[in-house]
């Protein structure tokens, strides 16, 4: 994949997230490149995966594009520095989907049940947190089954996970947006957030 059919539908959300985080310079250091990650939802909630990320951020730090362009600055990242960190993340997570999906086909049938389904989300921490996800996430996995053969084969299988992934960010970050206004913190959210995620380093959800 290229990077553009990668960002296709959320470009202009990095866009906006880097900058809520980058400095006068328009630099992010490598904390607050995993914490744009963690905003998008694109934080890898694997360990071996999260390595990963961390690793791509030093292979940048290290490129000579960075060493030329923000000399002065050890631990500088640019906004296209960041696309392209997230960019090999986001190709690296592709890679561990197709490896579940693999997994989780335990018939060999080049497709998985409902069930299976479900399973192999879970293990990819796609997990529902209320019943309502719950009930949504079934509808959407039934959606997904597009040739109505009641599997879903492998490109359905990273698609859908992919999309319910993001949709369960942004319909979380919407419910806390909805209670910070009824808070009456309408335009500081985006700024608490962004100091609630550098914060929250182990990724537990709260401090």
């Amino acid at each position: 994949l290229c990077m553009q059919s990668l960002w296709e539908h959320d470009l202009v959300d990095l866009w906006e997230s880097f900058h809520r985080f980058c400095d006068e310079s328009r630099v992010v250091r490598s904390k607050q490149a995993v914490a744009i990650a963690r905003e998008l939802g694109h934080l890898p909630r694997d360990a071996s995966l999260r390595k990963g990320l961390h690793a791509f951020i030093e292979e940048e730090l290290r490129s000579d594009d960075v060493t030329d362009c923000l000399s002065i600055e050890s631990d500088a990242l640019s906004f296209m520095s960041v696309l392209k960190i997230l960019s090999k993340s986001r190709l690296q997570c592709e890679v561990h989907l197709q490896e579940v999906f693999l997994h989780h086909d335990t018939n060999s049938s080049g497709g998985l049940t409902l069930a299976e389904c479900k399973t192999a989300l879970h293990a990819c921490h796609i997990r529902p947190k209320t019943q309502a996800e719950a009930a949504e996430l079934t509808a959407l996995v039934e959606e997904f089954d597009e040739d109505g053969s009641g599997e879903v084969d492998a490109e359905e299988f990273l698609r859908l996970a992919s999309f319910i992934n993001n949709h369960l960010q942004k319909s979380r970050r919407e419910a806390e947006r909805q209670a910070a206004l009824a808070c009456g913190y309408e335009e500081e959210f985006d700024d608490l957030r962004a100091v609630f995620i550098a914060n929250d380093e182990c990724i537990s959800e709260s401090l």
